[in-house]
């Protein structure tokens, strides 16, 4: 081909440039030809012998120690432990009691005894409405008692002489009858003007507003020097905070299980703020009659005694809600949890060293633990980070040991004794069975039970 294109070439050139000597291509096969060179061959053929031996010494040595090779792997305990059966939500703090303070009285406020966002207690005096007008007021109505009475006096001691004098025959029976009834109307006086008294003193103690509760006072909403209308404006609130409120919601399917539940013993109420490890610990106190038919929920509420006031009003909180504790439930870590061909597997290091694979069933799982219904048994030893490189029958090096992770409710703070229940509340023997009650029967304390540890 070579050949004939320069032979075409040759032919097709000019006359000029075939005088000059067109140059002739040489036949390819000389320039390659290592005949003609022979060490480029020796050093070719010596190169693919070493690149051969070199690959086939690879092979022998990968073959002949493949199966001995470890594989580093991070393990965990198969474990047995109570577990807290629980239901999570978000809730929010409401007051126990929240009052809206006015003024039962028409007047000028002219003293506050409180400061703003203190303390307060039962009794404590709040507010002054000046009571002067009150006074002249009582005054006042004494003073027609006393005149009232005194007539009341005369009329009596009149109808008296009238008796005596219509039994002599000295008065008519029209002249006792108008002395008795006289006798009869200032009684009635008297009585009237006794309640006016009774009244005028009740306004004047309106003037005096003390705080019906122990809570927390708000704002003043009105200061000192301006004039109050009776059951107007509110003055003040004051939120009741010991003991307190969390209203969360469930869905629906969770309601019929949380009422029979609720009539077997007490449930446990968990609340903490986000991003706290601490739990508030109450009682499940309400469930709402109806099912919000624009959400599919229900509404619920716990009973907090807040001793330390953690909860305020207002707050959004994580809610936990503890049905039962199930004991000596089969607990691992769920990073040891893998999913195969045939469904959840878990890898088990023998005595020898070695990884068997074991199909298991996880019933539930509780933060960072799975909850195994078969497959394990407490005591054995399961892989939980290194998964990837290990096959049935491999050999394994354990790296390090992780402990199981800490559970999200722990036990102690489930089964804490609960508060008295609600007035008519039913109580009802529960059936042997692995679960049992997150809450012992009621002992007669306060509501609530104060923080989890």
């Amino acid at each position: 081909m070579m050949l004939w294109r320069g032979l075409h070439t040759r032919k097709c050139a000019p006359r000029t440039m075939r005088r000059k000597g067109w140059p002739r291509r040489k036949p390819l096969s000389s320039t390659l030809r290592l005949s003609h060179h022979p060490r480029l061959w020796l050093a070719a053929l010596a190169a693919f012998l070493g690149a051969a031996l070199a690959l086939d010494s690879c092979r022998k040595q990968s073959g002949a120690g493949g199966g001995q090779a470890s594989v580093p792997v991070v393990v965990g305990q198969v474990e047995s432990r109570d577990l807290p059966r629980t239901l999570s939500s978000f809730g929010q703090v409401l007051a126990f009691n929240t009052i809206n303070v006015t003024s039962q009285v028409g007047g000028v406020l002219a003293e506050a005894y409180f400061q703003n966002g203190q303390h307060v207690h039962k009794g404590q005096p709040l507010l002054l409405i000046d009571p002067r007008p009150f006074e002249a007021a009582l005054q006042q109505s004494q003073a027609a008692l006393a005149r009232d009475q005194a007539d009341n006096e005369l009329a009596h001691i009149q109808a008296r002489r009238e008796q005596e004098l219509f039994a002599h025959q000295a008065a008519t029976r029209d002249e006792l009858d108008t002395s008795l009834a006289r006798a009869m109307a200032t009684t009635a006086v008297v009585k009237a003007d006794q309640a006016a008294v009774e009244s005028a003193r009740l306004q004047l103690n309106y003037t005096r507003i003390n705080s019906p509760v122990d809570g927390v006072a708000g704002a003043l909403l009105v200061n000192v020097g301006n004039v109050v209308k009776a059951n107007d404006t509110p003055i003040v609130t004051i939120n009741q905070i010991q003991p307190i409120y969390v209203s969360f919601t469930l869905p629906q399917q969770n309601i019929n299980e949380v009422r029979d539940l609720q009539t077997r013993h007490h449930l446990t109420v968990l609340a903490s703020l986000p991003g706290e490890k601490f739990q508030e610990r109450g009682e499940l106190t309400f469930v709402n009659n109806q099912v919000d038919v624009q959400t599919g929920t229900f509404t619920m509420r716990g009973t907090f005694t807040n001793a330390d006031s953690h909860l305020w009003p207002g707050q959004f909180v994580n809610v936990v809600l503890v049905l039962d504790v199930q004991r000596g439930a089969v607990v691992v870590a769920t990073s040891a949890v893998q999913t195969g061909p045939d469904g959840q597997i878990v890898f088990v290091v023998q005595e020898d060293m070695t990884a068997v694979v074991v199909p298991v069933r996880v019933e539930r799982n509780v933060g960072e633990v799975a909850v195994m219904r078969r497959g394990l048994q407490p005591g054995q030893t399961v892989v939980t980070d290194g998964q990837l490189r290990l096959e049935p029958g491999s050999k394994v090096q354990i790296k390090s040991r992780a402990p199981l992770p800490p559970l999200e409710v722990s036990p102690a703070a489930a089964s804490t004794p609960a508060t008295a229940s609600a007035p008519g509340a039913t109580s009802k023997s529960q059936p042997a069975s692995t679960f049992a009650p997150a809450i012992a029967p009621a002992s007669g304390r306060a509501p609530g039970s104060g923080r989890a540890p």
